[in-house]
């Protein structure tokens, strides 16, 4: 990426469920297993620009490249997630006091990000995806689904630009709108489950058309017969009108 100048990449904020739970040497264990599925991930793109990727403690900030597709995102990056945690979970120990299974909560956004020495420094899809991966759906989500190895919450540009077009066969039907709030502002965004149809949470958007507006009512109706405007255009007659021609 230009070291210089803001560029198009989408960024992918994970972070690990539960992660505060239990001692050092499950929660070491847990940030190498997230380290490993997500470069996993990351090997899988065809691309050869470069990632960028910093380890937060209990998650990560991961940035796509340009030249990343988003639909590619979607499906293959989420997908591969989810099989990659999927597996590690398989011989993993989980109970009512501890769960030593790898969980993650995802939000993604794209837009313009700055780049500096291989380092993220600023952009709003930073910021928006962080919302999204900690939002209430997100959590509410997680919940729900406790089997669940990926919790997904996508920014509504990032949707819009891949799902209505049935890109790499990703269908509405995958995808709940859900309402999110970011600064202090209502938005949308779409909850999506790796393997699972998407639960219904308390935060769903119902994001309903508006009703087309009434139809002003017509004239009261006269007994007779044809409305007549003077040359000026305004009604004569009797409540501004001129009928002629008797109705009865």
């Amino acid at each position: 990426m230009n070291d210089n100048l803001p560029l198009p990449g989408i960024v992918i904020n994970s972070d690990v469920v539960g992660s505060s739970a239990g001692d050092p040497p499950r929660q070491a264990e847990l940030g190498r297993a997230v380290e490993t599925v997500i470069a996993e991930a990351v090997e899988r793109s065809s691309s050869s620009s470069r990632w960028i990727r910093s380890y937060r403690g209990d998650g990560e900030v991961t940035v796509a490249p340009p030249d990343v597709p988003a639909a590619w995102l979607l499906w293959d990056f989420l997908n591969t997630i989810h099989s990659s945690a999927a597996a590690y979970n398989r011989n993993k120990k989980h109970d009512a006091e501890v769960d030593h299974r790898l969980r993650l909560r995802i939000g993604m956004a794209g837009g313009d990000v700055l780049i500096e020495d291989g380092v993220d420094r600023a952009g709003d899809p930073f910021v928006l995806a962080a919302r999204l991966q900690s939002s209430a759906a997100a959590r509410e989500a997680t919940e729900a689904l406790p089997d669940a190895p990926v919790v997904a919450v996508i920014s509504d540009d990032i949707y819009q630009r891949v799902v209505p077009y049935g890109a790499n066969g990703l269908q509405p039907t995958n995808f709940r709108a859900v309402a999110v709030d970011v600064n202090g502002r209502a938005g949308t965004a779409w909850l999506y489950v790796p393997h699972s149809y998407p639960p219904h949470v308390a935060a769903t958007s119902a994001r309903p058309s508006a009703p087309p507006a009434p139809k002003p009512a017509p004239p009261a109706a006269s007994k007779y017969g044809v409305q007549v405007n003077d040359s000026s255009g305004v009604q004569i007659g009797d409540n501004g009108q001129m009928w002629v021609g008797r109705r009865d």
